[in-house]
């Protein structure tokens, strides 16, 4: 075990260095007050450290518990005094699964804020995004992972580091790695090499599982939502005349929950009235310029309108033209003819 001030081969920048695996402590303690928090932050150079404003005193005590194996995988056990953490002005490389012991988190990210403590179970979180992290006192154990291994693992699922910070299922094999990162905290530092390397071996595998299995699932997920979602758009297409259509009728219809329907719509950019009544001024518009002879009402009534007022103004806005301002456009010689 190693213990003192840190080289370069400790640094989180440096974990992936192919050197033996071995557990090291490093403490502020083994430098002079003055230097303590420069000291800290030399070991985390992937960000920028600082101390909340509120900070009394000129002492900073924090202690790390650090190991890295030869594949570039890294376990942390951090424990300090409150400080402020900006990720993404340098490329780490890695993306972060923990989870705080003790204290709490703020995480400025993409626009918004997440508070993070000991009942938010583990968290993935993409320390190469910009994102601003206020501590008070904590205490955390995460393992950082090979920016190219976790997006080779989460393949098609890779959308889940869209956001900076990701809340992780709480079943399956979560609550083992957690476990995992409790048993690492406690009894690792005075592992041997091969001891070490084995303890590494272990929590690099619960942690890509709990990767691997969270992929899987979100696939399932976006598979079976991509068949609600085509039936839901069958149903629409067949009953968009039917002018008591409501989205509780559709979710009842394809075998789900009114707020599932408008997840499934949401989560495209879309909601469930546009689709329907895209769908209805589509046809009246085919209608209005093939049927001529036919009132503007009755073709209102009869793509799912009962209101011609309002079919008259969503009409105009998807088209630019009244009705009966675009029939006289397109067919200005055919309105008294019968088919």
């Amino acid at each position: 075990m190693q213990s003192g001030a840190g080289s370069d081969e400790l640094r989180f920048t440096a974990i992936g260095s192919r050197r033996p695996t071995s557990f090291a402590r490093l403490t502020t303690s083994s430098v002079p007050v003055a230097d303590r928090l420069d000291y800290w932050r030399d070991l985390f150079v992937c960000c920028d450290i600082s101390r909340p404003e509120t900070s009394g005193g000129s002492d900073f005590r924090s202690e790390l518990l650090c190991c890295r194996d030869r594949d570039g995988v890294a376990f942390f056990h951090v424990r300090g005094d409150p400080i402020v953490c900006s990720f993404g002005r340098r490329q780490s490389g890695f993306v972060l699964v923990g989870h705080v012991r003790l204290g709490s988190f703020n995480v400025s990210h993409d626009g918004r804020t997440t508070d993070l403590d000991c009942n938010r179970g583990l968290i993935l979180l993409d320390c190469d995004r910009p994102l601003v992290v206020s501590s008070t006192r904590y205490e955390l154990a995460l393992v950082a992972l090979p920016r190219p291994l976790v997006m080779s693992l989460l393949g098609r699922s890779s959308t889940l580091l869209d956001g900076a910070v990701v809340e992780l299922p709480r079943n399956g094999l979560t609550p083992i790695l957690l476990a995992q990162f409790e048993t690492m905290s406690r009894y690792c530092a005075g592992l041997d090499g091969a001891e070490a390397a084995a303890a590494m071996h272990a929590t690099t595998s619960l942690a890509v599982a709990v990767l691997s299995s969270v992929a899987r699932s979100v696939h399932e997920e976006n598979e079976v939502g991509e068949y609600f979602f085509a039936a839901a758009r069958r149903y629409i297409e067949a009953h968009a005349s039917h002018h008591e259509l409501t989205a509780a009728k559709i979710a009842a219809a394809i075998g789900c929950s009114r707020a599932h329907l408008y997840r499934l719509f949401a989560d495209r950019s879309t909601h469930v009235g546009a689709l329907l009544r895209e769908i209805r001024l589509t046809r009246a518009h085919t209608l209005i310029e093939t049927h001529a002879w036919r009132p503007v009402g009755l073709i209102a009534f009869d793509c799912g309108y009962s209101d011609l007022s309002a079919f008259g103004k969503a009409f105009k806005r998807r088209y630019g033209l009244s009705p009966g301002e675009y029939r006289k456009e397109v067919a200005p010689d055919r309105s008294r003819e019968r088919h």
